[in-house]
């Protein structure tokens, strides 16, 4: 297999990979989506927009969502999206999402009026987040204001990488897909992939990140990004399998 012909086909087995994954999400009623919501609006207002929709909608929803953040591997298959199709989602998604994240009620841990209220330690959060750290990812590698891990598969690798941006009491991380020889892999449009992917990117939604306003805070959502990036890493293996140059 060529370069060409492996990167081509380590995008197909993402894109199927995520389209699956994303309407499982949807249909069992967001629980990854939602643990990151607890501390993202923007992604609890996109789960409590999806609960409204019919079932065929949320199909047509994750479809048309997918295929955007998968152009490239949309196109190989012959599912690109359509004009129609990003007209009827595209404004909703956005208006939807921000009618139904202005509804939610204030986050009480963020509150810096409460006697108890205790400013997050962002060195407390990343510890905490290093040792939650499944073997599934690799071994954790502390930096000042990062975790990272690497999982190799055979030629291949991900590496994961949590952030903590302290002035914005922020949370997230990020995979990056990486090859020995640093060759690009095609992703969203006949171009490398970006050098980061989150999880709810491949679904086409967001940026997967959290605020941590507080103390309160700092070790749950330091378990639940653990918890999450280490999910997709569990199911990776086979999107790798038979990609030796």
């Amino acid at each position: 297999m060529n370069l060409n012909e492996a990167q081509n086909t380590f995008a197909v087995r993402l894109y199927e990979w995520s389209l699956r994954d994303f309407l499982r999400e949807l249909e069992s009623g967001c629980p990854l989506m939602s643990m990151v919501g607890l501390n993202n609006y923007h992604v609890a207002g996109f789960v409590a927009w999806t609960k409204t929709l019919s079932l065929a909608d949320r199909q047509a929803l994750a479809n048309a969502l997918v295929r955007y953040a998968h152009e490239h591997a949309a196109s190989l298959k012959g599912e690109a999206l359509t004009e129609q199709e990003a007209k009827r989602w595209n404004k909703p998604f956005y208006e939807q999402s921000t009618i139904h994240m202005h509804q939610l009620p204030p986050l009480t841990s963020a509150d810096r009026t409460l006697p108890t209220f205790q400013p997050v330690n962002p060195d407390h959060c990343l510890d905490a987040l290093a040792a939650s750290i499944s073997p599934v990812l690799g071994k954790p590698r502390r930096r000042r204001s990062s975790v990272h891990c690497t999982r190799k598969f055979g030629g291949w690798k991900i590496a994961t990488e949590f952030t903590f941006l302290r002035r914005d009491e922020n949370l997230r991380f990020e995979y990056q897909f990486v090859r020995k020889d640093g060759a690009p892999i095609i992703g969203h449009s006949c171009v490398p992939f970006p050098p980061h992917r989150t999880l709810f990117f491949f679904y086409g939604v967001s940026m997967t990140s959290v605020v941590v306003p507080s103390e309160q805070d700092s070790e749950p959502m330091a378990k639940v990004m653990a918890k999450l990036a280490e999910y997709f890493v569990s199911q990776a293996e086979p999107l790798f399998e038979g990609l030796g140059l």
